[in-house]
């Protein structure tokens, strides 16, 4: 144990980041219906899409809101989720269909003036690494933040 904490460095470079990638592990969930579930709320249309909001309680961030872009046959073609954070959300989780006619980006920003800001997960797969890299390339007002304690918190979008 004591050579563990006088040599602690040494062992930094033998970690490698895990790789996620959310395309080819998940699915996104079929719709029966282009209604809203009695536990969701329509709250607009995005790029003719009718867009839902969903909440679900989660044990460890406490209310946990989906926001699902429907197809007009009622298939779900992207869906973020969300938990509440200082000025507006977090993201836990966003996911859209390959092949679709619209960025996730896109979607982050027609979702702006609904949620105040948006933050970033500080632990980002690359696709959702992505995101953030089209928001800042298309001049948005993207700031750093740290979480509380100082740890490196990821990005805010605001308006």
């Amino acid at each position: 144990m004591k050579l563990l904490f006088e040599n602690w460095r040494r062992y930094l470079n033998e970690w490698t980041a895990p790789q996620y990638s959310m395309t080819t592990d998940t699915t996104l969930v079929p719709r029966v219906d282009t209604e809203p579930a009695p536990e969701e709320e329509d709250i607009g249309a995005f790029r003719g899409h009718q867009v839902f909001q969903g909440s679900t309680e989660d044990p460890w961030d406490g209310v946990r809101h989906t926001y699902s872009v429907i197809s007009n046959d009622g298939n779900t073609l992207a869906a973020l989720q969300v938990v509440a954070h200082e000025e507006g959300v977090r993201v836990k989780y966003a996911k859209k269909e390959p092949n679709i006619n619209f960025h996730m980006s896109e979607f982050y920003e027609w979702l702006l003036p609904h949620v105040g800001a948006i933050y970033s997960d500080p632990s980002q797969t690359p696709e959702g690494e992505k995101i953030w890299q089209h928001l800042k390339k298309a001049g948005h007002n993207i700031q750093p933040y740290d979480m509380p304690g100082g740890l490196m918190g990821g990005w805010k979008l605001v308006k």
